[in-house]
């Protein structure tokens, strides 16, 4: 359309000269030139929105597996501990408040540790060596109240031995089975709300 108002101007009025011609092809110039930059300038607005809509949509989950994933290596780290105290204490069972086995366990699981604890004592045994313990985390509930959460322990017992506490004797039961599973519930427990292994069972008719 411009050009066209340009070469309508020139016709009226008359045959163009020299600069008149100039002039109109100085207009059209400007005029492609104008629509050449417009178009650049488009071009480049589309270059620069095309990454943003190429960006990563970050969902809800991302937090949620987080979260999950925190909280399996937390019960993990609370159970391997509470083993170790539990190993502690059994190499002297007289001696359980010199661990710090109440850190990690706590309701059922404190109470069935320290039973076994007492009967140990009782017959003059104590536990020696050590297990050897692989755990997995076959449960987590984040949503419940409290938080909790399942972990399985394949509990291997070849090198942890009853012995006779005044002899060294050797009392181990033949045939009793020396790799086993053990399950634990952990949950957020207490004022401080923090992981605590509140109840377990033996399997000892499960191998692992």
């Amino acid at each position: 359309m411009h050009e066209q108002r340009v070469a309508r101007a020139a016709h009226r009025g008359g045959r163009p000269g020299r600069t008149s011609l100039a002039a109109v092809a100085a207009a059209v110039v400007g005029l492609l030139g104008a629509g050449l930059t417009a178009c650049s300038g488009s071009g480049d607005s589309a270059e620069e929105a095309g990454p943003a809509t190429k960006s990563p949509v970050h969902t809800s989950a991302s937090p949620s597996a987080s979260a999950e994933d925190q909280a399996r290596k937390q019960v993990t780290e609370v159970v391997r501990r509470m083993r170790e105290e539990e190993t502690k204490a059994h190499a002297d069972p007289g001696k359980v408040t010199d661990t710090k086995l109440t850190d990690y366990a706590t309701d059922k699981a404190l109470a069935s540790i320290n039973n076994q604890l007492f009967q140990y004592e009782q017959l003059g045994l104590v536990l020696k060596g050590s297990p050897e313990s692989s755990f997995t985390v076959t449960a987590v509930n984040l949503a419940g109240k409290p938080k909790s959460a399942t972990v399985e322990e394949c509990l291997d017992t070849t090198t942890w031995k009853p012995v006779k506490k005044s002899t060294g004797k050797d009392v181990s039961t033949k045939g009793q089975p020396r790799r086993y599973v053990m399950t634990y519930r952990v949950e957020i427990f207490g004022k401080k709300a923090q992981w605590m292994v509140t109840d377990l069972s033996r399997d000892k008719g499960r191998s692992c």
